[in-house]
């Protein structure tokens, strides 16, 4: 009889190391995902753009140099706004605050307002822009959705340093399509590159990094206590 008894609390004990086990994995899962949808979200925000771009410049400016930057969107489908209010679809090339700051325009920066395209039409901008700072630099060319032709545009960088349109503190309602040109300027020669710059991304901050040395370990300690604390329960 002892046998038997001792038998089943050690099968209870390993029930619950069981139970146990598969919490502990359940709760890793549904934080990847968490992490791994945030990353996605960041590297797709117009995942069901309207239209398409075709962004590009003459040559890369040397310090001093002009170059000319043009900008084609056309409709995939029709696109309307059916109001009388102020709404409208916008386009224009821009060089972002802080990201941009090393060009500047030479006449009028190209923009485009209106209320519909058709699917095929294209909306064609063209600039002249200067470098006047060298660095590391980056042009954008936007199709944003509008309630006023005031509106104001707020730019934030994701995790690997991509400048993004930040909509909570920007006075748009939504961004349909955006495409980059990276820049790398010197005094006599001029680069582009394929991808964001490193230096844009939040880490290579100095505040952003004495942010993670004070909040990383204790983020690291609070989730393995949170993940180790039912599989204790379970076996006391």
């Amino acid at each position: 009889m002892s046998r038997k008894i001792s038998k089943n609390r050690w099968t209870k004990k390993r029930t619950r190391m069981m139970a146990g086990i598969l919490i502990v994995i359940m709760i890793t899962g549904i934080s990847l995902g968490v992490v791994l949808t945030q990353q996605k979200s960041a590297e797709d925000s117009s995942p069901q753009a309207s239209v398409d771009v075709t962004f590009s410049i003459s040559k890369p400016p040397a310090l001093n140099e002009t170059a000319e930057v043009s900008a084609i969107f056309t409709a995939k489908w029709d696109i309307s706004i059916n109001t009388t209010g102020p709404e409208r679809i916008a386009a224009e090339i821009i060089l972002p605050p802080k990201y941009g700051d090393g060009f500047e325009w030479v006449g009028e920066q190209p923009r485009w307002t209106g209320k519909e395209l058709k699917k095929g039409e294209t909306v064609e901008l063209s600039g002249t822009i200067k470098s006047v700072k060298t660095g590391n630099w980056t042009i954008a060319a936007l199709m944003l959705w509008i309630t006023t032709e005031n509106y104001t545009l707020n730019w934030n960088v994701t995790y690997d340093g991509q400048p993004y349109i930040d909509l909570k503190n920007s006075s748009v309602f939504g961004v349909d399509r955006t495409s980059m040109l990276y820049i790398e300027v010197h005094e006599n020669s001029a680069y582009i590159h394929e991808g964001p710059f490193p230096e844009y991304r939040p880490d290579s901050d100095e505040n952003y990094k004495q942010l993670n040395v004070t909040l990383y370990p204790s983020l690291i300690i609070g989730t393995s206590i949170s993940m180790l604390l039912p599989l204790i329960i379970l076996m006391g």
